[in-house]
């Protein structure tokens, strides 16, 4: 009897390194696995929105801070403006008193120049009633300060603006309405100084001679003595009235606090009427009238008002909409003001630490959404390192997310804070809103995960990939 030869020892192969028998995986598994690659590649997009956004914002940012610097390009340090002399200053002679009050009267113009450009030639006018009258001109409160700085300075101005030619070869003038003292009118030929109290006016054309500054400075007291101090407003001599701001246009040299007299606002508003064709109603030209008068910043700057109006119209239902040169008003049949902005980009201002977050946010945004579509491929080539890299991605993303959505809420706060400066309404607590739906929505996938990934089915099947072949 014949037998068949033994075949021999048949070698078993063994599946692929790492990868699961068909229907191992559960589908827990397979749903964390294509929902990282769905949500990374919506993070990868809103990374990348979201950077270029912060860029603009960047961008507008410097552009602002541009603008700024150059119409206060010196009067960002603050200025020894002091006008009276120290004790020591006056047992000098003559000529060092002299030089020292020119200092200090070149770093006063200097902080004036930087509020408001001024021409060389008006500057020498300027500089040479201070030289005169410097005591009866600058306010009280600038006097008596050691140093004096731009926020000072402002804060003693009521209002600034232009002057039309009113002698034969004049040029466009400038004026300077102090709140204590009174008004400051300078134009390249000449200068003149309107005291709030009524009395005399007071005139100068070209730089003062030496004997007009010593008469000056010999006016000021007769022995060394030590200079008074600033008083506190609860100390403060009374002080002559500010100027009316309500309607009329009595006295056309009347300044409103938008900085135009009433001369300005009737022409203003005259023709804003005549660009209409003469259909705003009463209510609504009284309406323009007065915030032509208060808005500040200004619908018209003083310098704009030979051509203040862009575009003016009335629709069929009885709205007025009215874009000036700096801003724009749109009013209701009855004369109430629906929206009302201006263009003063200078009124916004960003915090660079926000913005920095905000640029780092969107990095590390693009960045986490990349690693979690990573992580997400190699779940479903059933490796078990993606169970770990999930797990990062969950812990990291949570304070990204708030951290994002902090530093959104912080520039857009000083962005609606600046167009609230501009405009009418408030819109802050809209940005809240949603900067808190950003940051639940930025939390939401991270926690599910967590929760998911936490899970006896998920827990068991990694630990069971990785007790075989990884990759």
């Amino acid at each position: 009897m014949s037998t068949a030869a033994y075949p021999g020892h048949v070698p078993s192969y063994r599946s692929p390194s790492g990868y699961a028998p068909r229907g191992h995986r559960p589908g827990l598994v397979t749903a964390i696995g294509v929902t990282s690659i769905i949500v990374a590649s919506l993070g990868l997009i809103a990374g990348v929105v979201g950077g270029l956004w912060t860029m603009m914002m960047y961008r507008s940012a410097q552009m602002v801070a541009t603008a700024s610097s150059g119409a206060n390009a010196r009067s960002n340090a603050s200025s020894s403006a002091l006008v009276l002399p120290t004790p020591d200053e006056l047992d000098a002679d003559a000529e060092a008193k002299r030089a020292v009050r020119a200092t200090r009267r070149a770093g006063l113009l200097d902080l004036l120049d930087g509020i408001r450009p001024l021409s060389p030639a008006v500057r020498a006018q300027a500089d040479g009633l201070l030289a005169r009258h410097a005591e009866r001109v600058v306010p009280r409160s600038l006097l008596t300060r050691p140093e004096v700085s731009t926020a000072d300075l402002r804060n003693a101005i009521a209002a600034m603006g232009s002057l039309p030619p009113v002698q034969a070869g004049d040029s466009e003038g400038s004026f300077v309405q102090f709140k204590e003292t009174g008004r400051l009118e300078l134009y390249a030929s000449r200068a003149v100084f309107k005291p709030a109290d009524g009395s005399g006016t007071l005139r100068s054309a070209g730089p003062a001679t030496a004997a007009e500054e010593d008469a000056a400075i010999a006016a000021l007291t007769v022995e060394p003595g030590p200079l008074p101090a600033a008083e506190t407003p609860d100390q403060a001599s009374p002080q002559p009235p500010s100027p009316p701001v309500g309607g009329g246009f009595g006295g056309g040299r009347q300044v409103f606090p938008s900085g135009l007299n009433g001369k300005e606002v009737q022409s203003v508003t005259q023709k804003a009427q005549a660009a209409t064709g003469g259909k705003l109603n009463t209510a609504q030209l009284a309406a323009v009238t007065y915030a032509l008068q208060n808005q500040s910043p200004p619908l018209v700057k003083s310098q704009m008002t030979y051509s203040p109006i862009r575009m003016a119209t009335v629709q069929p239902d009885g709205q007025a909409l009215v874009l000036f040169s700096d801003g724009m008003l749109l009013l209701d049949s009855a004369g109430t003001v629906v929206q009302q902005s201006t263009n003063n980009l200078q009124e916004v201002t960003i915090d660079p630490i926000g913005l920095t977050l905000m640029i780092g946010e969107a990095v590390a945004a693009a960045l986490m959404a990349a690693f979690l579509m990573a992580s997400g491929i190699l779940l479903l080539r059933n490796s078990p390192r993606a169970h770990h890299f999930h797990w990062v991605y969950a812990v990291l993303k949570l304070p990204l997310a708030v951290i994002g959505s902090v530093a959104f809420a912080w520039v857009m706060q000083d962005v609606i804070s600046g167009v609230n400066r501009m405009s009418t309404g408030n819109t802050a607590d809209r940005m809240t809103t949603i900067a808190v739906w950003m940051a639940v929505a930025g939390v939401l996938y991270p926690i599910a995960l967590m929760i998911a990934l936490a899970t006896p089915t998920v827990r068991d099947y990694f630990a069971a990939e990785r007790s075989g072949a990884t990759i």
